[in-house]
């Protein structure tokens, strides 16, 4: 694969979609978007669920590194995404960051 391609690679997916739309990824072994991001390590476990018009994400872990070569490790991570724009909301329990501005 060139890096100049984006894709992604996932295992042991599980899909219910009574009552809700509930999705589970038991592993994501690459992630990568051109020019933008690319996963470092796997992502061991996240979810995922659609309930109304509100798409919601869970990941324990996300090791990447960043366009122009930053490193982030975040963790214990939520996105919350209202899919009519009203609001996107992010929680996570720590971030590190490596970066050439030590001002942030």
């Amino acid at each position: 694969d060139s890096d100049d391609k984006s894709r992604a690679a996932a295992s042991r997916i599980v899909i219910t979609m009574r009552p809700a739309m509930k999705m589970t990824v038991g592993c994501i072994e690459t992630l990568h978007i051109a020019d933008t991001f690319n996963l470092s390590k796997p992502i061991k476990s996240s979810e995922f669920s659609y309930e109304g018009n509100t798409l919601r994400a869970h990941f324990d872990e996300l090791n990447a590194v960043l366009y122009k070569d930053k490193r982030v490790v975040v963790s214990d991570i939520n996105v919350s995404y209202k899919s009519d724009g009203t609001s996107c909301m992010l929680e996570a329990a720590s971030v590190e960051c490596d970066s050439d501005d030590k001002s942030r």
